[in-house]
Parts: C-alpha cells; sequence; structure tokens
C-alpha cells in the first residue's frame, strides 16, 4: 500500500514473495481484494479497510481460517515512498517490520455482506517495530568502495612511486580479500531481489 500518484488516496497492490524475497505484483493472481469504505490517507496515515477474495490459499503459503492465532507480519517505510498509481510500482526495502497473530475465525465470513471491523478482529502484535539495517547490502558496499578507490589507488603509489615490493604485495592481498568477501556478501543478499533472480509465474 503506498499513497496515489495525486497523493489524495493509496494505492493496493497484493504482492507475492517466496522465503526472503522481494515481493512481486502478479496481474494474473487469483486473489481480488474489494476495496470498502474508509480506505485512504487519514491524518498521514495510510488506511486500508477491504474484504481479500480467495486468499485461503496462494503460491507458496496457506492460511488457516479455522486459526485463532494465525501467524502473520507487517513492514513499513522507508518515508519517501514514491508516489503511483501502478500496481506494479517499484519500491525500495522496508526500513521495519514485525510479526503479529489475527483471530481468521473472527476475520472469515461467508455471508455476501462484509461486517463493520470490530475490536475482536484487530491482531495481537508478538513482535514489532525491528529495524532492517540490511547489513549484508551496506557491508558489500563499503568493502567494494574501499578496496576500489582507497587501497587500489594506495597500491599504484606504492608501487609506482615508492617502489616498496613487500608493501605493494601486502596492499595487493588485502584488496583481493575485500574484494573476495563484498562479492560473497553480493552474492548473498542478491537472491532477495526480483533484479537478479527469476521471476514467479
Amino acid at each position: 500500500m503506498y499513497a496515489n500518484a495525486k497523493g489524495d488516496n493509496v494505492t493496493i497492490s497484493p504482492r507475492f514473495a517466496t522465503g526472503h524475497s522481494e515481493p512481486e505484483y502478479n496481474q494474473r493472481s487469483s486473489i481480488k481484494l474489494e476495496i470498502l469504505n474508509g480506505t485512504g490517507i487519514q491524518d498521514d496515515m495510510y488506511v486500508l479497510q477491504a474484504v481479500c477474495r480467495s486468499c485461503r490459499v496462494w503460491p507458496g503459503g496457506f492460511i488457516d481460517n479455522s486459526s485463532t492465532t494465525q501467524p502473520m507480519i507487517f513492514a513499513f517505510g522507508p518515508g519517501t515512498l514514491k508516489q503511483s498509481d501502478d500496481l506494479n510500482a517499484p519500491l525500495r526495502r522496508h526500513v521495519r517490520y514485525g510479526q503479529f497473530t489475527m483471530d481468521m475465525a473472527a476475520a472469515t465470513s461467508s455471508n455476501a455482506t462484509v461486517p463493520q471491523p470490530t475490536a475482536q478482529l484487530k491482531g495481537a502484535v508478538i513482535k514489532g517495530l525491528v529495524k532492517d539495517p540490511d547489513s549484508k547490502d551496506l557491508a558489500h558496499a563499503i568493502l567494494g568502495c574501499i578496496a576500489l578507490f582507497v587501497l587500489w589507488p594506495l597500491n599504484v603509489i606504492f608501487a609506482g612511486f615508492f617502489r616498496n615490493i613487500k608493501i605493494h604485495v601486502g596492499t595487493s592481498i588485502t584488496i583481493l580479500l575485500f574484494l573476495v568477501v563484498s562479492y560473497a556478501l553480493g552474492i548473498a543478499t542478491s537472491p532477495e531481489y526480483n533484479r537478479v533472480r527469476p521471476l514467479p509465474l
């Protein structure tokens, strides 16, 4: 959920994810959201009131509608989300996330009419506001930049001007280690993003 292009309402984009990977919008999904009155931006808060059709089963997941403590997750941020009407708009990684449980027995109904939200339908937060530092990406960038923009020029100076072979060899080995670790961190974090992995059908 993010602000629409005009900034006066919200865009609702149901997305799927498998494991620890970036969710992707799939227009062929069987999940249908019926947006209800009261959805929008209220006091700088994004509010969604909706009924989800065919939401119990999706690729890689299942919701038990008889569970009174169905595990759920939430995430939000960053604070400067791009406003868009596009359901497939590119989004940056969330900065905070958490977990809660939902009483699915109370939230599920076979009636055609939709009941008004009540306190009974609210979830119980079990872990909230956990900061996601994205440390692997940060370390990947820092180590790579140090190797290429700090150690590499110093190595050229040591080899070309001071002609100190011992420092040159030591610096070269350090550069190699920094680059190997940087590449390893990049490979480890790459499956989390759609840009570097096959998209699900």
